[in-house]
């Protein structure tokens, strides 16, 4: 972390600057029918070449209204809890076999892995080869993205420890950089063990929204995070970046099978709706107005995906592919957009240079909407929260006595198979429940019974081998 400048952080009273010039005309189509307003915003350094990377993702919950399996499989289809995660991988890529330029995010590695291991040996060597070639991205990589206040220590450290050692096992790829954009707060003791964890930066969106507006204010969205400076000084450091808005599409960019809540580019000016100019300008807006309001001046990054995105990633990337191009094309700005990922936009914040604050605290409340904050996560549903608990303590006691078992010379390999195995399963469904919506008990009801019986059945196979290990202990 020794490349990024920390600068002094002072709150002081900023005025909102408007300097940027605004300009409005009027666009007609071809057919005379249609008039769009037109904003463009100039940035303040335009003399400044300016890469915007657009990060493809999908933001897959482990449990939210649906549980990891009905997720996965695509089952219990009714309102917002429609998902198919199993699609978005299969289509996701074949999409990214197609054009080597396209990039992907993968972030809960829970359903890679469900994914991935029921892939023929021909597709895996195919799925290896785009990783290997840089196409896809994997983020913080713990088993599910955690809560950062609920979990204990022990537990938040498993969920790591299991994920990144499936991608390394597979992959022989490490993360270095974290992607909570769900995640209900954030906490100085998880930016801590991200950085012992080798994270060197983060991205997030939920925090209070007075803070924000601070930042907001102050250009201060990207800033050093030193937990616990008091005892570690700037040994514990991690670049975080919060995104001015929500954490999926810009505006007027939603087209998606799940949201496909804003219309496509239409590119042929014969066609009704033909929107292109006005789409092309509202995206260089978008980015001149994130340039305006940043410290540095060469890079910036738009996140371009949401909750269980890219069910259809053809779609996805017609829009993706056609926004690069006509933006591309445009010589107004002097900007370039390209896929990306959150790793290739830190590497070039690298490059550039900039100082940034240094914040030493906890951001764990957060807010949506003004006056909602998320407060209950800590009380709600204490019986579930002391269940964890509990399978947490006894996870970490039966894991001294099966290692004993397993370094004993006399032990028989089918023996310590199976003590792996019944720590594996109960070690996996402890890991599940550190999810952001699943300890938190904001899950819907059936999902919190699912973990319930998870943990429960996990820990009953490997109570079986712990009963061995304690009558063994008893009788030396």
């Amino acid at each position: 972390m020794g490349q990024f400048v920390k600068r002094h952080f002072e709150q002081v009273q900023v005025k909102q600057q408007h300097d940027f010039a605004h300009k409005v005309e009027k666009i007609d189509d071809d057919l005379g029918t249609t008039k769009k307003l037109v904003r463009k915003l100039t940035r303040k350094n335009q003399d400044k070449h300016l890469t915007v990377h657009l990060v493809p993702y999908s933001w897959n919950k482990a449990g939210a209204k649906k549980t990891v399996d009905q997720a996965f499989t695509g089952t219990e289809n009714k309102g917002f809890a429609h998902a198919r995660v199993q699609t978005i991988f299969d289509t996701v890529f074949y999409q990214l076999a197609k054009d080597a330029s396209r990039r992907y995010t993968v972030i809960q590695i829970k359903y890679f892995e469900m994914w991935y291991t029921r892939l023929d040996p021909k597709r895996k060597e195919g799925v290896k080869k785009i990783i290997k070639d840089g196409q896809v991205e994997f983020a913080q990589g713990g088993w599910v993205s955690p809560d950062e206040a609920c979990p204990n220590y022990e537990d938040f450290i498993l969920n790591m420890q299991i994920g990144q050692q499936f991608l390394q096992r597979e992959f022989g790829v490490r993360p270095t950089v974290a992607w909570n954009v769900g995640v209900y707060g954030h906490s100085a003791a998880a930016q801590a063990l991200f950085a012992d964890f080798g994270l060197e930066a983060q991205f997030f969106d939920h925090m209070l929204n007075e803070p924000k507006g601070l930042r907001e204010l102050n250009h201060s969205h990207t800033f050093l995070w030193e937990p616990f400076a008091r005892n570690q000084g700037d040994n514990k450091q991690i670049l975080t970046h919060i995104f001015r808005r929500a954490y999926g599409w810009p505006d007027v960019f939603a087209v998606d099978e799940l949201k496909s809540a804003d219309d496509p580019f239409i590119t042929d000016p014969s066609l009704e709706g033909y929107n292109r100019e006005w789409k092309v300008n509202e995206f260089i807006n978008l980015c001149q107005e994130i340039a305006n309001n940043s410290l540095g001046t060469e890079n910036i990054v738009v996140p371009f995906g949401d909750d269980f995105a890219y069910m259809n990633a053809m779609l996805n990337w017609e829009q993706i592919d056609t926004l690069v191009k006509y933006v591309n094309e445009q010589q107004r700005v002097n900007l370039t957009v390209m896929q990306s990922t959150p790793s290739t936009f830190i590497n070039a914040l690298k490059r550039e240079g900039v100082k940034y604050p240094v914040y030493n605290w906890d951001y764990v409340l957060a807010s949506i909407d003004k006056g909602f904050i998320f407060s209950g996560i800590f009380s709600n549903k204490p019986d579930f929260k002391k269940q964890i608990k509990d399978y947490s303590a006894l996870y970490h006691a039966q894991s001294r006595l099966f290692a004993k078992r397993v370094i004993n010379h006399l032990v028989q390999e089918e023996e310590v198979k199976r003590v792996m195995d019944a720590q594996w399963s109960s070690g996996e469904a402890l890991a599940l429940a550190q999810s952001e919506d699943v300890i938190t008990g904001v899950a819907a009801p059936h999902v919190i019974v699912d973990t319930t019986y998870r943990l429960a059945s996990a820990f009953s196979k490997s109570r079986k081998e712990l009963l061995r290990d304690i009558k063994a202990s008893l009788k030396s």
